[in-house]
């Protein structure tokens, strides 16, 4: 259970944490256990000797030991070579948890049997005998599901657990090996020089750096996610995965990108006020960071899960402005809690193909409906992913929760950004109060003439590509039933 927690994070900056990438590290841990305990059985039958149930043991803890070593040298370079051909998070993941966890489970699955073969000597106690065992490997288990989340992961890290782990299991071999076998002075000591010449090799040879990006200056791990700020040229980005897109940027001295972020700015077009505004997914601030500059005077709610990405954001995105009140939580539960309300709302926490299913339901837009005022609009920014249509139903979902709603594409990006609203403004109507809005924004003295023109031309593509988006099928996503591993990943099996 322990490597299996560890292996979620170990794979999650290159492969995330979708139900994907979960199910793959769960099946491929459970064929190995099976093959482990048939296997295991069948050898403890013929060779029913305790020193060969350590030297199982033992083996196992230095494959153990070794996963952070294969980690490092196989899957950032497979994963890099790989990238410029549709690969997708499915297979990936699938072959890397087999090259990474297969061989040390299965050794692990054959501890089991074997212990209660040689345990079970008399036969007329082979229940009680079996029953201590597998009671003892279920307080195994427990402990490896609590100790890793609670204490070793959030003070060691990831590859230290897994180390640590391996060092546990070495040692308790090791010395039952030596009980068993080697009761010679010299002999205990010349196997104990080996297994820890073994064991600091493993530790000297292992990276300590995930990131094999010399732009990245900052590594992080939090209990959501594995974290990374890179710095190209005057450009600093946070990124949750090795390969996938930023969560944030800021450029030198500038407040606006260009990008996605500032096209959440177009959403004050659509409201007659724009005193409050709740951002969902924070980030390190760069959307925060444009309405702060445009509206100083606005109240701004950042709404943040991991108080990491919150650090990381004052720290090396100058997140510190006056008008933004930041909030830890998750986004649907302060959604549910709040007794404010606001005048636009952005949703900023589909972040690569990772969409948080609880975010993008029916009951969920529901919620978010109650705490808009009256005019409100909804911001939403969705990664439209090849060869799927995830946009399309999360649009038609919106749709059956607000009246209108329009969509534009962010350039040189794949990102879409949806506009949520009651109000019935035809298509032409909406585009004249984007024109409107981008030859009345009230730019203070400070902001650069660069900065001023980077807005006005995000307003003018806004206005350019806006289009109404109509239903196009009957597809919703609710509580119950929201697919959406499946739908972003299903081009991962039929990419034509």
């Amino acid at each position: 259970m322990g490597i299996e927690l560890a292996a979620s994070r170990l794979l999650a900056p290159f492969f995330g944490a979708s139900l994907f990438v979960w199910t793959n590290i769960i099946g491929i841990v459970l064929i190995s256990l099976s093959m482990g305990y048939f296997f295991g059985g069948k050898f403890a039958d013929k060779h029913p000797q305790i020193h060969l149930f350590y030297i199982f043991s033992l083996t196992a803890g230095i494959l153990i030991g070794i996963i952070p070593l294969l980690y490092s040298l196989i899957i950032p370079f497979a994963t890099q070579a790989l990238s410029n051909i549709s690969y997708n998070d499915f297979l990936l993941s699938f072959i890397a948890s087999i090259l990474l966890f297969a061989f040390p489970t299965a050794f692990l699955g054959a501890i089991v049997p074997y212990a209660i073969c040689i345990d079970a000597q008399n036969i007329k106690k082979i229940g009680s005998k079996s029953g201590r065992i597998y009671a003892l490997s279920t307080i195994g288990s427990i402990l490896g599901v609590y100790l890793p989340s609670l204490l070793l992961i959030p003070n060691l890290g990831t590859r230290f657990t897994i180390i640590s782990f391996s060092l546990f299991l070495i040692l308790v071999s090791l010395f039952g090996l030596i009980i068993s076998v080697f009761r010679d002075v010299f002999k205990k000591s010349l196997i104990l020089i080996f297994i820890v010449c073994i064991v600091i090799a493993i530790l000297l040879s292992t990276s300590q750096s995930i990131s094999s990006n010399k732009a990245t200056i900052y590594e992080g791990e939090s209990p959501y996610s594995y974290l990374q700020v890179r710095k190209e040229g005057d450009s600093t980005y946070l990124l949750g995965k090795e390969y996938g897109g930023a969560w944030s940027r800021i450029t030198g001295g500038r407040l606006f990108t260009g990008r996605y972020w500032d096209y959440h700015l177009v959403s004050t077009a659509f409201v007659n006020d724009s005193k409050n505004v709740l951002i969902l997914g924070l980030g390190a601030g760069t959307t925060a960071r444009s309405f702060s500059a445009v509206f100083p005077n606005a109240s701004l709610d950042g709404v943040e899960i991991d108080p990491l990405v919150v650090e990381i954001g004052k720290k090396y995105f100058d997140m510190n402005y006056d008008n933004l009140n930041t909030i830890i939580s998750d986004g649907r539960y302060f959604v549910k809690t709040t007794k404010n309300t606001y005048d636009i709302i952005i949703v900023d926490v589909y972040r690569d193909s990772y969409i948080p299913y609880h975010m993008a339901t029916f009951e969920f837009f529901k919620e978010i409906k109650s705490i808009l005022n009256y005019g409100g609009v909804v911001s939403i920014d969705i990664v439209d992913f090849p060869k799927t249509n995830i946009v399309d139903i999360i649009g038609n979902t919106l749709l059956k929760v607000f009246s209108k709603l329009y969509v534009v594409k962010s350039p040189s990006s794949s990102n879409n950004i949806l506009f949520a609203t009651n109000i019935n403004y035809t298509l032409d109507e909406i585009k004249d109060l984007i024109l409107d809005k981008r030859d009345n924004l009230n730019f203070s003295s400070s902001i650069l003439e660069d900065d001023a023109l980077t807005l006005k031309i995000v307003f003018t593509d806004a206005y350019i590509n806006l289009e109404e988006f109509y239903p196009t099928n009957d597809a919703v996503l609710t509580d119950d039933k929201a697919p959406i591993d499946q739908i972003v990943g299903m081009y991962a099996f039929f990419p034509d």
